[in-house]
């Protein structure tokens, strides 16, 4: 969901046994549903039709998750990491989908396979309400993600908050002078200084850092490059200008998914093959990869090393 979007009405809720109690539903045919595959338990205590429930993507099972556990949440529990990530509308690659609260309390935190309690202190600036929940304010959570060791998954969250215009860097580098010491805060300010909001999916972030990791120059984002005619531009995902090359990471979207209106998929294909026909007009390489490219990435590494050497052999330089 877009930051701060409503969730449909449609949306399934969960059913929760005193509710199901009240109404006359006792324990033995709570039970008779659900071993009859009609229903299925989320967690103990709470139901969902299972139809509805083989329809949800994992986004929208987290955000059932939280609404099972609100009756029993007291006013003092804040939605954190991965379950204010979701609430924020954030990506949540990698992350652990455990409903996730913080309470400001001394005592250690708890966890069971449905629940994870964490203890941290939070400023008043550090909580928001949002879609009727009490979270962790963007810059916070955006932190409090980039805690993990996973590199991809606090980049990620990042680079999409930042891409929304909604917390800005410096927001994320004051919130890491606030975090204090805790565990993780080496992997938040690796994320914080690489973090870029010109990245504009979690593929263009994944890309970023596997480009990073393997040695390549440092790429300009969301580069126009002009028509040769001068009449227009097109707009590249990612330029190294030592290479004379951009490259373009090539997911769904761009082939299926969001054609223009009445366009087909064969037809986006011949006019991405027309725009790289115009890109290489200008004098430049070009370099793709896919999505499953993304985790073998030598293969990527040696085609933007082969792009380079045609550009020396095109300009006759060493």
């Amino acid at each position: 969901l877009p930051h701060g979007q409503s969730m449909t009405s449609l949306q399934p809720q969960p059913m929760l046994r005193p509710h199901l109690i009240a109404i006359g539903l006792a324990d033995p045919a709570i039970r008779a549903l659900c071993r009859k595959g009609e229903w299925t338990a989320i967690r103990p205590g709470a139901y969902i039709n299972s139809a509805e429930l083989a329809m949800l993507g994992p986004k929208a099972r987290h955000r059932l998750m939280i609404e099972s556990y609100r009756p029993i949440l007291d006013s003092g529990t804040v939605l954190c990491h991965a379950s204010a990530a979701i609430i924020h509308g954030l990506p949540v690659y990698r992350m652990d989908l455990t409903v996730q609260v913080t309470r400001n309390r001394n005592r250690s935190g708890r966890r069971n396979p449905h629940l994870h309690v964490h203890v941290s202190p939070l400023d008043v600036s550090e909580v928001v309400q949002l879609q009727g929940f009490t979270v962790t304010s963007l810059a916070r959570t955006v932190l409090d993600v980039a805690c993990t060791p996973l590199l991809g998954t606090g980049v990620a969250a990042a680079d999409a908050a930042l891409n929304g215009g909604l917390v800005r860097a410096s927001d994320l580098v004051e919130g890491l002078a606030g975090l204090g010491q805790p565990r993780g805060i080496s992997f938040a300010r690796r994320t914080v200084a690489f973090a870029d909001g010109r990245s504009e999916s979690v593929g263009e972030s994944l890309s970023r850092i596997a480009m990073s990791q393997s040695g390549l120059p440092v790429p300009a984002l969301q580069v126009e490059v002009p028509w040769p005619d001068g009449h227009g531009h097109d707009r590249c995902d990612f330029e190294v200008t030592e290479y004379s090359t951009v490259g373009e990471l090539d997911g769904l979207a761009k082939y299926g998914r969001w054609p223009k209106p009445g366009e087909t998929p064969g037809q986006v294909v011949v006019r991405e093959k027309i725009r790289e026909d115009r890109i290489r007009d200008t004098g430049r390489q070009v370099v793709r990869w896919t999505w499953a490219e993304l985790f073998r990435f030598k293969v990527v590494e040696q085609r933007w090393l082969r792009a380079s050497e045609r550009d020396k052999r095109v300009r006759g330089r060493p």
